[in-house]
């Protein structure tokens, strides 16, 4: 199954198990939104990824503790 037209939203998405959930919906041509708190570099770096293995990506900064930010997601 793939999740062509479909989004999803990986809330701190640049390491771990994140990043492994992100990377597995780019595989299934998912456009994927890699929220990330630390390390833009890294996210930058997992948006290259998912786009090489067929998926579209950005990576958006964000405290999802702060209400202004999660608005911004």
């Amino acid at each position: 199954m793939g999740f062509t037209d479909h989004t999803v939203l990986i809330t701190g998405g640049n390491t771990g198990i994140g990043k492994e959930i992100a990377l597995a919906f780019g595989q299934k041509k998912a456009n994927v939104v890699v929220n990330y708190i630390f390390n833009e570099e890294t996210a930058l770096e997992l948006v290259s990824l998912i786009e090489t293995a067929g998926g579209h990506a950005i990576s958006v900064y964000g405290d999802v503790t702060k209400l202004s930010d999660c608005d911004n997601l």
